[in-house]
This record gives C-alpha cells, structure tokens and sequence, in this order.
C-alpha cells in the first residue's frame, strides 16, 4: 500500500464487494495518506486520538523500524507473525 495507496483501496473496496472509480480511490488515498493524517493531528490534536490517548505519527517511511528493533526483537516479531499468520497467503514488503 506505501507503493501505490490508490491501488491498494481498490483492492480493499473489492474485498468489500463495492465498487470505487478511480477518482475516488485518489480521493481516500489522498486524506488517508500519512502526510495528510499528520497534518489533522497537529492542527486538532484532541480530535485525532486514540483509546489511550494522542495518535503519535512517526516518520511515515518503510524500514524506519530497522532504527528501533534490536536484532533479537526483530527475529522475536518474524517468528511471532510467522506462526500467527502461516496459513494466511500474504506477502509483506518491509522495505
């Protein structure tokens, strides 16, 4: 979905059975874009929160998390996914 978010609601709408032109796929790409959101939590911090208080954007890039996990963390959260989800047929990008 980072690649290509358009394309990406397109394909969310045809798992919910409905059908979105293309215009409006770029209409909720655009307000659902992480540049977009984070700019609604700075101008209406209390409008944009969470059950646990303020939504915290961080950079919005793939691989900013290679900067925050350890490499025991990260082989800990494949091994987890990997178990949780092995007989799901998905393939995630991380970078």
């Amino acid at each position: 979905m980072k690649k290509d978010l358009s394309a990406g609601v397109k394909k969310i709408a045809h798992f919910l059975g409905k059908d979105v032109t293309d215009e409006v796929a770029e209409t909720i790409a655009d307000r659902c874009s992480f540049s977009s959101m984070k700019v609604k939590a700075v101008a209406a911090p209390k409008k944009e929160s969470g059950a646990s208080g303020p939504i915290m954007y961080r950079k919005g890039i793939a691989g900013g998390w290679k900067k925050t996990f350890t490499v025991a963390q990260s082989e800990r959260f494949d091994s987890f996914f990997n178990e949780k989800f092995a007989n799901i047929d998905i393939n995630i990008e991380y970078e």
